[in-house]
Protein backbone atom coordinates (compact mmCIF):
# COMPACT_ATOMS: atom_id res chain seq x y z
CA UNK A 1 0.00 0.00 0.00
CA UNK A 2 2.80 2.54 0.59
CA UNK A 3 3.65 2.47 -3.12
CA UNK A 4 0.03 3.08 -4.06
CA UNK A 5 -0.22 5.99 -1.62
CA UNK A 6 3.04 7.45 -2.97
CA UNK A 7 1.32 7.70 -6.36
CA UNK A 8 -1.86 9.33 -5.04
CA UNK A 9 -4.01 6.24 -4.62
CA UNK A 10 -5.80 4.92 -1.55
CA UNK A 11 -4.24 1.87 0.15
CA UNK A 12 -7.22 -0.28 -0.85
CA UNK A 13 -7.43 1.02 -4.44
CA UNK A 14 -7.04 -2.45 -5.95
CA UNK A 15 -10.11 -3.84 -4.16
CA UNK A 16 -12.33 -1.97 -6.60
CA UNK A 17 -11.88 -3.32 -10.12
CA UNK A 18 -12.52 0.08 -11.67
CA UNK A 19 -8.81 0.90 -11.21
CA UNK A 20 -8.16 -0.71 -14.61
CA UNK A 21 -10.12 2.13 -16.25
CA UNK A 22 -9.36 5.01 -13.90
CA UNK A 23 -5.93 4.46 -12.36
CA UNK A 24 -3.98 1.90 -14.40
CA UNK A 25 -1.02 4.21 -15.02
CA UNK A 26 -0.77 5.19 -11.33
CA UNK A 27 -0.90 1.50 -10.35
CA UNK A 28 1.79 0.76 -12.96
CA UNK A 29 3.96 3.51 -11.44
CA UNK A 30 3.52 1.93 -8.01
CA UNK A 31 4.33 -1.55 -9.35
CA UNK A 32 7.37 -0.15 -11.17
CA UNK A 33 8.73 1.54 -8.03
CA UNK A 34 8.21 -1.63 -5.98
CA UNK A 35 9.89 -3.76 -8.66
CA UNK A 36 12.93 -1.49 -9.02
CA UNK A 37 13.28 -1.27 -5.23
CA UNK A 38 13.42 -5.08 -5.27
CA UNK A 39 16.00 -5.31 -8.06
CA UNK A 40 13.77 -5.99 -11.08
CA UNK A 41 14.08 -4.54 -14.58
CA UNK A 42 11.79 -6.97 -16.43
CA UNK A 43 8.13 -7.87 -15.97
CA UNK A 44 6.73 -11.28 -16.84
CA UNK A 45 3.22 -12.24 -17.90
CA UNK A 46 2.74 -15.96 -17.22
CA UNK A 47 -0.25 -17.71 -18.75
CA UNK A 48 -1.78 -21.08 -19.54
CA UNK A 49 -3.09 -21.18 -23.10
CA UNK A 50 -6.25 -23.11 -23.84
CA UNK A 51 -6.48 -25.68 -26.59
CA UNK A 52 -9.03 -25.37 -29.38
CA UNK A 53 -11.49 -27.35 -27.28
CA UNK A 54 -11.18 -24.85 -24.41
CA UNK A 55 -9.24 -27.31 -22.24
CA UNK A 56 -5.90 -26.45 -20.69
CA UNK A 57 -3.31 -29.05 -21.62
CA UNK A 58 -0.68 -28.24 -18.99
CA UNK A 59 1.36 -26.01 -21.25
CA UNK A 60 2.42 -22.57 -20.11
CA UNK A 61 3.79 -19.48 -21.77
CA UNK A 62 5.61 -16.38 -20.67
CA UNK A 63 6.05 -12.91 -22.09
CA UNK A 64 8.98 -10.92 -20.68
CA UNK A 65 8.99 -7.15 -21.12
CA UNK A 66 11.72 -4.69 -20.19
CA UNK A 67 10.51 -1.95 -17.85
CA UNK A 68 13.31 0.43 -18.85
CA UNK A 69 14.44 1.98 -22.10
CA UNK A 70 17.08 4.42 -23.30
CA UNK A 71 16.11 7.85 -24.57
CA UNK A 72 17.85 9.62 -27.46
CA UNK A 73 20.58 10.83 -25.07
CA UNK A 74 21.12 7.24 -23.86
CA UNK A 75 19.69 7.98 -20.41
CA UNK A 76 17.59 5.29 -18.78
CA UNK A 77 13.85 6.02 -18.65
CA UNK A 78 10.87 4.15 -17.28
CA UNK A 79 8.92 2.22 -19.92
CA UNK A 80 6.05 0.66 -17.97
CA UNK A 81 2.46 1.82 -18.40
CA UNK A 82 -0.91 0.70 -17.13
CA UNK A 83 -1.69 -1.10 -20.41
CA UNK A 84 1.05 -3.61 -19.55
CA UNK A 85 -0.86 -4.60 -16.42
CA UNK A 86 -4.26 -4.98 -18.00
CA UNK A 87 -3.49 -6.46 -21.43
Amino acid sequence: APYLVKHGLKPDALKDGSWVKTSADAVADAVFDWAVDNGASVSCHWFQPQGASGVRHGQTGQVHDMMLKFDKDMKIKKDFKGKVLIN
